[in-house]
């Protein structure tokens, strides 16, 4: 199979096929336009294939019909990973929990220094970062850039 992403995105399984004459089986398959790949012979009355998501109904109508049956030994693609996915969807929650709590403190302020001014002018400066709206808490994307702020202060100060 030359795209061998297409089963991934919509999923495939692995079957077993067992019982007396596999190959009848199939030839059944080819003749009603199951694809099927990865076919091995793993003893006389086994063989192992790979099929599409979509063709497993049909396939059992095959199975009734034969003298074959078949099992499921191993499913890949999206659709067995979003089920693997929901049944540790409380894990999952809380690493995305994590993510968005790491991104909001990251982005938060948590300290204002004034460094360096007497503490009149250190006065103003605070009254003045207050009237912007900078404070303890405040996100940073809510705030404007650094160089604005400093074009503020020094306007009105």
């Amino acid at each position: 199979m030359k795209n061998q992403w297409i089963p991934e995105i919509t999923g495939h399984v692995r079957i077993k096929v067992k019982g007396k004459y596999p190959e009848m089986f199939v030839n059944r398959c080819v003749h009603e336009q199951i694809q099927l790949w990865n076919i091995q012979r793993v003893s006389n009355d086994e063989l192992l294939c790979s099929v599409m998501l979509d063709e497993v109904y049909r396939l059992r109508k095959i199975a009734k019909t034969s003298e074959c049956k078949f099992s499921f030994i191993e499913k890949r693609g999206i659709p067995f990973f979003w089920r693997n996915i929901w049944k540790r969807k409380g894990f999952v929650f809380g690493i995305v929990l994590f993510f968005v709590c790491l991104f909001l403190l990251s982005n938060m302020v948590w300290g204002i220094k004034i460094e360096g001014a007497s503490p009149v002018v250190e006065q103003k400066l605070n009254k003045v970062i207050d009237e912007i709206g900078i404070k303890k808490g405040a996100l940073q994307f809510q705030l404007p850039s650094p160089e604005n702020i400093q074009q503020i202060v020094t306007d009105q100060i």
